[in-house]
């Protein structure tokens, strides 16, 4: 699901290394696809992707906040949020491919806590 986010900020020593701002939260992520050059600044529309070498999800009640904490391990995230069909909505993030299609089924539409290993984004095509 594209969405749009500012670009933030470049690791100068590794122009894959981006920091996004959607909504009112920061995130620093790899960049999978992006176009040359990106500017500092520029709104782009982006597609959040993940990867998990272990899928780790746990349900918990819908009174759980939703969000989506940075661990300090490169680009992995924990928090917290809602499955909503093969995709995860983590503070409004929207997570996709994070898992197989179908795998998380029987959680959809509930409210679930996750860790990905990292954080992808797709910057996409006007």
């Amino acid at each position: 699901m594209p969405q749009l986010a500012t670009l933030e900020a470049i690791d100068p020593g590794d122009e894959m290394d981006v920091t996004l701002r959607v909504g009112e939260l920061r995130v620093r992520c790899f960049a999978v696809i992006a176009p040359a050059p990106l500017a500092v600044g520029e709104v782009y529309r982006v597609a959040f992707t993940a990867s998990v070498d272990e899928p780790r999800i746990t349900e918990v009640p819908d009174e759980v906040v939703p969000s989506l904490r940075h661990t300090g391990a490169a680009y992995g995230y924990r928090g917290a949020g809602r499955i909503v069909g093969d995709a995860l909505d983590a503070d409004g993030v929207i997570i996709e491919e994070i898992w197989r299609p179908g795998d998380f089924a029987y959680l959809d539409g509930k409210m679930v806590t996750f860790e990905l290993d990292r954080l992808d984004v797709e910057f996409l095509s006007d």
